[in-house]
């Protein structure tokens, strides 16, 4: 009886700690040749925001934009080359954007 709870403990320890590490891991996604179909800046000014359509998959996709020198500087209808993280429920971030040469 006591090997038993000790496996389910073990157990339990192990899928919490999947989780967990699943949770705080920095997803990066890359695309290339993606357009800019919207920017907009949210009510209370604290982020900058810019949705993409990913013309691998066809989805848009809202990106946070730090800086806003950077935001000022996107253009919509042009196509970009992005780079952009996320993790647990965080919402995507950019982390580098240039012209795309396709």
């Amino acid at each position: 009886m006591k090997l038993l709870i000790r496996v389910v403990v073990l157990i339990f320890i192990f899928i919490a700690a999947i989780n967990y590490l699943d949770y705080n891991r920095i997803i990066e996604k890359e695309t290339e040749g993606s357009i800019v179909t919207e920017k907009k800046i949210a009510v209370d000014d604290e982020y900058h925001s810019i949705w993409i359509k990913d013309e691998d998959t066809g989805s848009k996709i809202q990106l946070q934009v730090k800086e806003k020198e950077i935001w000022d500087l996107i253009m919509t209808g042009e196509k970009y080359d992005v780079v952009y993280r996320w993790y647990g429920n965080e919402k995507p971030y950019l982390k580098s954007i240039s012209y795309s040469k396709k």
